[in-house]
C-alpha cells in the first residue's frame, strides 16, 4: 500500500502551514490527557516465536493487554528498516533484523511476513514456513473476531498497527480513513475504505479495544512538554515562509515521542494519509511510506 505523509516544504504556502499547526494544536487539546512521555524502559524479557502457541487468539491476547506491550511491540518500530532491506534485496540482514523484533513482539504478522519472504529468497524454505505458518495463525485469529463489517462486528485488534497489517496482508489499498464514536464523542472504531487489486470497494471496521485500554489507563503529558507547544504554535502564528516551515519542525520534534497511535490521530486530523510507524516526523522528511 502506498501511504504517503506529505509536509509542507521550506517557503511553501505559509498560510497552509499555519492551518497544519492550527489542527495540530486541536488534536493536542483533544487528547491531552492520553499523551505519554515515555519512561525509562526496563529489559524486555525474551518471548519465543520458535514454538506455535496452541491459541493464536489467546497468545495475542496476553501480549496485547500487558502493561510492557507498548515498549514491547511499538517503541522503535523497525518497519522501516525492514522495508528498505528488502527493496535493497539485503535478505540475511532483514532476517536478523525482523527476528530481534520478533523475539521482542512475536504477535507482530508484518514482522513474520517480511522474514518469511526474505527466508524463501535466500531459500531457507523450512524456516520460511515458520513464519508463514505464525502469519496465518495470527491473521486467522484477527478474522475470527468478527466480520468488519460494522462497528459492533469490528476486527478486535491488539493495537492499530496490527489492523494496518491485516490490510496489507490482504493487499487492500487504504483510499479513506474515519472513525466512528459514541456519546461521550469516545472513539468506537477504525473504519477504512479499501480497495482490493481488482478495485473492488469495501469498508472495515477495526476495534482495538486493547490500545482503547492503554489510552484510558495513560499517564497525564507533562506541564512542560504543554509549554514549549504552546510556545511553538504562537512562533508560527506569527511566521512565514522559511520561519514558518521552521517551526513545524519544531512542532514534529515536539510530538517525535508521543505514541504512534496518538500521532496517526494528529496526521489524520491533519488531513493526511497513512500511519506513522516508521518516524514520518523526522525533521527533514517530506514524505514516508511506510
Amino acid at each position: 500500500m502506498n501511504r504517503t505523509l506529505r509536509y509542507v516544504a521550506d517557503g511553501e504556502q505559509p498560510r497552509a502551514a499555519i492551518e497544519m499547526s492550527r489542527k495540530l494544536a486541536r488534536v493536542i487539546g483533544a487528547f491531552a490527557p492520553a499523551i505519554v512521555v515515555w519512561a525509562s524502559e526496563q529489559p524486555l524479557e525474551p518471548r519465543d516465536w520458535r514454538d506455535y502457541p496452541t491459541d493464536f487468539t489467546a497468545f495475542r491476547m496476553e501480549l496485547g493487554w500487558a502493561e510492557d506491550f507498548r515498549a514491547r511491540c511499538e517503541r522503535d518500530y523497525p518497519i522501516g528498516e525492514l522495508r528498505a532491506l528488502t527493496h535493497e534485496a539485503k535478505w540475511t540482514e532483514a532476517v536478523e533484523s525482523g527476528r530481534s523484533w520478533l523475539d521482542r513482539c512475536p504477535v507482530d504478522m508484518w514482522v513474520h511476513d517480511i522474514v518469511r519472504v526474505a527466508l524463501a529468497e535466500l531459500d531457507r524454505l523450512e524456516e520460511s514456513d515458520i513464519h508463514r505458518r505464525w502469519t496465518k495463525g495470527l491473521l486467522e485469529s484477527v478474522a475470527a473476531s468478527g466480520d468488519g463489517q460494522t462497528t459492533e462486528t469490528a476486527y478486535i485488534t491488539i493495537s492499530i498497527p496490527e489492523g494496518y497489517a491485516v490490510m496489507e496482508l490482504l493487499g487492500l489499498r487504504i483510499l479513506e480513513r474515519s472513525v466512528t464514536t459514541d456519546s461521550d464523542r469516545q472513539i468506537t472504531a477504525d473504519v477504512f475504505a479499501v480497495e482490493d487489486s481488482r478495485g473492488n470497494k469495501s469498508t472495515l471496521h477495526f476495534k482495538p479495544e486493547a490500545h482503547f485500554a492503554r489510552i484510558r489507563q495513560a499517564k497525564p503529558w507533562s506541564s512542560e512538554l504543554g509549554r514549549k507547544i504552546a510556545v511553538a504554535m504562537e512562533e508560527l502564528e506569527a511566521s512565514e515562509g522559511v520561519e514558518a516551515s521552521e517551526a513545524i519542525d519544531r512542532l514534529r520534534h515536539l510530538v517525535k515521542d508521543f505514541p504512534p497511535e496518538l500521532k496517526a490521530e494528529i496526521w489524520a486530523e491533519m488531513g493526511l494519509t497513512g500511519q506513522d510507524v516508521d518516524q514520518a516526523e523526522s525533521a527533514g522528511n517530506d514524505e514516508s511510506e511506510p
